[in-house]
């Protein structure tokens, strides 16, 4: 294979920012190993995200193979899902244009379903494989009793879309995959493929407690099920 340039594209996750920072929690050290690791197969990585930062410079070149690029799209503060898929439009426009400026590319690879709506189109118009990191579920969100923002009409809009368009769909569990088949039966399930997230079982351990004790991530960051956690 010559052309071994691969994109990825997550504007909520910047995968050098600290852990634990603001609303930052471990999806970017995910992003930041999957970088390293395609570095490591020896491909060229080129990342596209949102600066959250007045003192992040917009493109960073770190070794031979690794570039890293932040569209400033409003303020350069960090802003929740839901506020950074409110500039959907001006990402998309951006983001089309450093894409033309790029060397030739392999694959796409965009994760959250706002990085999916950006590059969609531009992946069938240039006939680049498209491959998309679901991380949440926005029909899923809902049904569990989380708010309704003002974006979820347009996520709902812009997920199956995304869905439809992109020609793989990463998933982590085979629960993520049962809710395909509820929400979106016309999804292609031969485009369907689990990968869990590593753990290292010296460090992790199931819980003892019940399930009913769990939290559940909410648009205030976690939200209760039940009185007492204990």
């Amino acid at each position: 294979m010559d052309n071994k340039h691969v994109v990825l594209i997550c504007f909520i996750a910047d995968p050098f920012d600290p852990v634990g920072s603001n609303r930052i929690g471990g999806g970017h050290i995910y992003l930041f190993d999957l970088s390293r690791y395609l570095v490591q197969q020896g491909y060229r990585v080129t990342y596209i995200t949102r600066n959250n930062n007045i003192q992040k410079p917009y493109k960073e070149v770190i070794g031979e193979c690794f570039t890293i690029y932040r569209i400033t799209c409003g303020p350069k503060i960090e802003l929740s899902p839901d506020k950074v898929g409110m500039h959907l439009n001006q990402l998309k426009n951006k983001t089309t244009k450093l894409l033309k400026s790029l060397p030739p590319i392999f694959i796409i690879h965009s994760h959250y379903w706002i990085a999916g709506s950006v590059i969609m189109d531009y992946c069938k118009v240039n006939h680049i494989r498209h491959i998309h990191t679901v991380l949440s579920i926005g029909k899923v969100k809902h049904e569990l009793g989380e708010p309704i923002s003002s974006i979820d009409k347009i996520r709902n809009k812009n997920e199956e879309a995304v869905y439809q368009s992109a020609d793989a769909l990463l998933l982590i569990c085979p629960d993520e995959k049962n809710n395909f088949t509820k929400y979106y039966p016309n999804i292609n399930v031969n485009k369907l493929f689990i990968i869990p997230n590593g753990i290292n079982t010296e460090i992790f351990y199931p819980r003892t407690c019940t399930t009913n004790n769990y939290f559940c991530r909410s648009a205030n960051r976690f939200k209760e099920r039940t009185k007492s956690i204990f």
